[in-house]
């Protein structure tokens, strides 16, 4: 017996061995894994040993060369990778096909091609970039979103509004609900299991809804999308109360696209007291027959009026099922909703609630401790009524008279007659018991008489809101 021999076999197996596992996890290798001889046999290389994918993804070749049967094995972690063929016997190029990405934040895997029967291996590692898109928020979660007119834009559609912890529970689609420019939205894809919610807007500006629904249709959640090139930081309006209270307005109504005296885009949306959901002002000036805004789905089509959709019966688990319906006041207690709630708009608590209609940073005007109101600073000698331009200037701040949805039906009211913007604190009731009507406060400017003071209405009125930082 050749011992000597015996050993040197031994030797060139070690060492064909050892090549193999540092030429396999060197990237890029294209070099034959194995030693010389007819024993050395094993050759398995593949190249690149990385690959990248935009958000968009697409297909990548790697070339594999190879003189025995492999397999490529992929992680849990890389289902959103597909191959054009998973094993062989020979050389061979494989087609790697990255799906469409829609997530926050860049993803990774690798995928291992191993020789069978042996222990050779070589690694690919794969990585997927995040959509480049705006992210509205990350300022924090909101029933509204103000993003750029010809955008992208990524949101997560977890949270409920503007809370942090009371989820939306598991969707599964998401989709336009209504946009008041056509064309406005682009495109709506999402992600129901990243929960996650890719959208285009383009280069105008508008007002949106985008909800989310479950297996059986039924809507979530929803959120207002608002497409303006306002900078809430460069246009405001502060006022400091004699009590020592101050309120930071934006200088325009939630939802406007112009702050234009005469411009009925300076209207913005309208809301019931107490609700997330906007519905449109009108779409130009009339007191006694305004027309409503036209709606349109994704494709362009025309969608119903939203007074069309009014209904007499409310709740908030409806309100939030039917974002577009407008609910009639048909009860005792002058509310839209079977169960009232005074802190609705965070009047009691001075808190932004789940139910806030602003954007992140800002929230609906409250009364102050002392029971101020958050519009003292309109008064008849610091302010001037434009009967031409449809409404009050103050302090340089337009107050368009954007009228209401009237309370019973939703049918639009009096615009370019007068405004009234919603205070987030809920009005006296009735002392009578039979009526036992709740109501919530808002700000009137009217006609030329401009009768300017804060009054209460039904909470089922569908006034203006003008946001203030929080």
């Amino acid at each position: 017996m050749d011992i000597r021999g015996q050993y040197g076999g031994f030797v060139r197996r070690v060492l064909l061995a050892v090549g193999l596992a540092v030429s396999s996890a060197m990237p890029g290798c294209k070099s034959s894994c194995g030693g010389e001889g007819e024993d050395a046999g094993i050759r398995l290389s593949v190249a690149p040993s990385e690959l990248s994918f935009a958000a968009e993804g697409g297909t990548q070749t790697l070339a594999l060369d190879a003189n025995g049967p492999w397999t490529v094995e992929l992680p849990e972690d890389g289902a959103w990778i597909s191959l054009s063929v998973d094993k062989g016997s020979a050389s061979a190029r494989i087609a790697v096909t990255a799906d469409r990405y829609i997530g926050t934040s860049d993803r990774h895997t690798a995928l291992t091609i191993k020789y069978d029967g042996g222990t050779q291996s070589g690694t690919v590692r794969i990585g997927q970039a995040k959509p480049q898109a705006g992210r509205p928020d990350t300022e924090g979660t909101a029933n509204c979103y103000m993003v750029a007119p010809g955008s992208v834009q990524l949101i997560e559609a977890v949270c409920r509004g503007n809370s942090r912890t009371e989820k939306i529970g598991r969707w599964t689609t998401a989709e336009l609900l209504w946009q008041d420019e056509r064309g406005l939205i682009r495109t709506v894809e999402y992600d129901s299991a990243l929960q996650t919610i890719l959208f285009s807007t383009a280069p105008k500006s508008g007002n949106a809804s985008i909800g989310v629904r479950d297996e059986t249709g039924r809507i979530l959640w929803s959120w207002h999308i608002w497409v303006t090139d306002y900078d809430p930081a460069a246009g405001i309006y502060s006022y400091t109360s004699p009590t020592g209270t101050e309120w930071t307005f934006m200088d325009r109504n939630l939802g406007a696209t112009s702050a234009k005296p005469g411009d009925f885009g300076a209207f913005g949306l309208l809301y019931q007291w107490g609700r997330k959901d906007p519905f449109t002002a009108a779409a130009g000036f009339s007191e006694t027959a305004p027309q409503e805004r036209p709606l349109y789905d994704i494709e362009g089509r025309a969608l119903p009026s939203m007074s069309s959709l009014a209904d007499g019966y409310g709740r908030l688990d409806l309100s939030i099922e039917n974002p577009m319906t407008f609910y009639g006041t048909r009860y005792a207690t002058a509310d839209w909703s079977e169960e009232s709630d005074d802190d609705r708009w965070g009047g009691e608590s001075f808190r932004k609630t789940a139910y806030d209609p602003c954007p992140a940073g800002w929230k609906v005007p409250v009364c102050d401790a002392q029971g101020r109101s958050p519009y003292d600073f309109i008064t008849y000698d610091g302010s001037t009524w434009s009967e031409s331009m449809h409404g009050l200037l103050c302090d340089g701040v337009w107050f368009p008279a954007a009228g209401s949805r009237e309370n019973g039906n939703g049918q639009l009211h009096c615009t370019g007659g007068y405004a009234g913007m919603w205070i987030g604190t809920a009005g006296t009731a009735s002392i009578d018991p039979a009526f036992p009507q709740l109501y919530a406060q808002y700000m009137m400017v009217m006609w030329d008489e401009r009768m300017l003071r804060t009054l209460k209405d039904f909470r089922s009125q569908g006034l203006s809101v003008r946001c203030v930082r929080e």
